[in-house]
């Protein structure tokens, strides 16, 4: 959110911004400023990826459900990454991640930035 946004005005506007943030209120409300900064520069096309999310944030009664977090980031929701260790060792080790949740968000994310309708799975699911 402190970032000079201005360096993005020559990108052209049919150009697609993906905001990546955590789950964590602060994370989303930081995501929403982000947001607000870049339509303010007259860019439209920006799309919210919650990164690193574990059920136990709705579960614990943080948030009610996905619509409310995506309130808080006031932007719509390409995908949902859980949490996933097999995204930290491919990290540190290198190697791509092959299969797993977080592989399987990371396609449907890259299918509907292709232009294909990937419903959302339950939150129990992601």
């Amino acid at each position: 959110a402190g970032i000079d946004l201005t360096f993005y005005r020559p990108v052209p506007d049919y150009a697609v911004f993906l905001t990546v943030c955590n789950p964590d209120p602060v994370s989303l409300r930081d995501a929403g400023v982000v947001t607000d900064r870049l339509r303010e520069i007259g860019k439209e096309h920006i799309r919210l990826i919650c990164n690193r999310f574990d059920i136990g944030y709705i579960r614990s009664g943080i948030y009610r459900n996905i619509d409310e977090m995506i309130d808080l980031a006031g932007r719509q929701l390409l995908g949902i990454v859980p949490e996933d260790k097999k995204l930290l060792i491919a990290g540190a080790t290198g190697k791509p991640v092959q299969n797993g949740r977080a592989y399987r968000a990371f396609a449907r994310i890259a299918d509907r930035l292709f232009g294909k309708s990937v419903p959302l799975p339950r939150v129990k699911k992601i």
